[in-house]
């Protein structure tokens, strides 16, 4: 019988993100399945380099994140807003909700420790140089589904990563708190139109060690008050600006996107807005050459 944090899932991922049917399937096939754990680990926590085995505790819940050192690491890592989201954690439910990251890196693990360091992450750490998780685990290749919640006895509650999608933040939040994992009805708010300036931006060709900043507008084409909840980037070196206040029909809104490359190469990245228009989220590209 299909768990109903699946459904819970399901219904708000299929609301963020496009491919319904890949998505559904990912999540019925990690649907209570049990993580394993290797058994000889170690953890840091922040400059800590060894610390006691804190798989060995047993909580209500945790969460666990794993990634490889494949690509854009800062991208891939984003300590900055993982750490506000553990915080968030501890706020509310204080130890019960742990988070424990994996990182295997491919060419070393100089530069992961580096940016763990200079992020000042304070949580569970473990460079798994063996890359021994995934290899008993077999995790999906795409690295929006390797974070999961996981009940007492390591099964999957849910997947997806929180601080890449704030619906999927949002449904772990309501299945820790022991509420129902669907949304609420959103019958009762106001939905307008919108229209964008450009859905891409490209920044050209430019020295790699240089940031960039480009502009996106909105413009409220609708008869409500137009509202952006949020933005989301697909890396940690593209951050977005924007108005906290509505946009009444007719105005517009500006989204600032600042772009910092850390290598030469192509640039091809994205961001979705989340707002009160049809179509939401809003899924926009930043693209160039850093040389």
């Amino acid at each position: 019988m299909k768990n109903i944090f699946v459904i819970g899932f399901t219904l708000f991922f299929l609301g963020a993100c496009s491919g319904e049917s890949h998505v559904y399937q990912m999540v019925e096939e990690w649907d209570g399945k049990e993580i394993l754990f290797p058994e000889n680990v170690s953890f840091s926590v922040g400059e800590v380099a060894s610390v006691d085995n804190p798989l060995l505790r047993t909580t209500p819940y945790k969460i666990v994140h794993y990634t490889d050192s494949m690509g854009c690491m800062s991208c891939k890592l984003r300590l900055n807003d993982w750490a506000l989201f553990v915080s968030d954690l501890q706020a509310e439910f204080q130890e019960m909700v742990p988070v424990y990251m994996f990182f295997c890196p491919k060419k070393g693990s100089g530069e992961i420790i580096s940016l763990i360091e200079n992020s000042g992450y304070k949580s569970p750490v473990c460079i798994d140089a063996e890359d021994s998780l995934n290899k008993l685990n077999h995790f999906p290749s795409d690295m929006a589904f390797r974070t999961f919640l996981l009940d007492k006895d390591n099964k999957v509650l849910a997947i997806g990563n929180p601080v890449l999608n704030p619906k999927v933040k949002d449904l772990y939040l309501r299945i820790i708190r022991g509420e129902s994992p669907q949304a609420p009805s959103d019958a009762g708010t106001p939905v307008t139109t919108v229209s964008v300036s450009s859905a891409e931006a490209d920044l050209g060709t430019f020295p790699w060690q240089e940031p960039r900043t480009c502009t996106f507008t909105l413009r409220n084409t609708g008869d409500r008050p137009l509202v952006i909840h949020d933005v989301t980037t697909s890396c940690g070196c593209l951050t977005v600006d924007y108005p906290e206040e509505p946009a009444r029909p007719g105005e517009e809104l500006t989204l600032r996107a600042h772009y910092r490359a850390d290598s030469r190469g192509t640039v091809l990245k994205s961001m979705q807005v989340y707002c009160n228009a049809q179509g939401s989220p809003l899924r926009l590209r930043v693209t160039g050459t850093a040389e």
